[in-house]
């Protein structure tokens, strides 16, 4: 190899290491921000919409109320009375089509991982919830948006291969929640 052609691939390496330390630093301010600002938020309220796309089904749209209450508490009132969501502590509890549900997260994985993604994703711990959910974590700032994705890192049978929380730009709180499972069925909530 020529000199001349050693010295342009040392420089392309150096350039591409500077920008992927660059991307990394800016990565960490973004999560560092999204963290901040949601720690300083004890309760949360507002409306919310649902979209229930399951593979080969049409969309399902649901409304309701949301409130978001410290680090352990989620309700979700649907305005139809035959769904609910509730985590409160260790139990979560849910209501699909009228018929109700109760979990004890401490021996359910599936729920208990469930809880970890919207509870994280409402107290913006994003790097402690990308841990916990065994994925990659990336994140970009729009001028709407501070936009969070985590990819698992593993496919499975069921469960969550990507997930992406978008953030207000101004506010850093949640406002958008797009999850993709295995099967090819997504959920979007919006926040209002």
């Amino acid at each position: 190899m020529k000199k001349g052609n050693i010295f342009t691939l040392i420089v392309i390496i150096t350039i591409s290491l500077l920008t992927l330390n660059a991307n990394a630093q800016n990565s960490d301010a973004l999560l560092d921000r999204i963290e901040q600002a949601n720690d300083q938020v004890q309760s949360r309220s507002g409306d919310f919409c649902e979209i229930r796309q399951w593979t080969g089904n049409t969309p399902q749209t649901l409304e309701g109320k949301i409130q978001y209450n410290s680090d352990s508490n989620l309700t979700m009132n649907y305005a139809d009375s035959t769904e609910y969501f509730s985590i409160s502590g260790n139990t979560m509890s849910l209501k699909r089509n009228g018929k109700a549900k109760k979990f004890d997260l401490n021996k359910n994985k599936p729920m208990r991982t469930l809880s970890q993604l919207l509870l994280s994703s409402f107290n913006g711990e994003l790097r402690s919830l990308a841990t916990a959910v065994s994925s990659t974590l990336s994140v970009e700032e729009t001028k709407e948006a501070v936009i969070a994705t985590l990819k698992a890192q593993k496919k499975a049978v069921k469960g969550y291969s990507k997930v992406v929380l978008e953030y207000d730009s101004k506010t850093l709180q949640l406002f958008n929640m797009v999850l993709e499972e295995f099967d090819g069925s997504v959920t979007t909530y919006t926040i209002k």
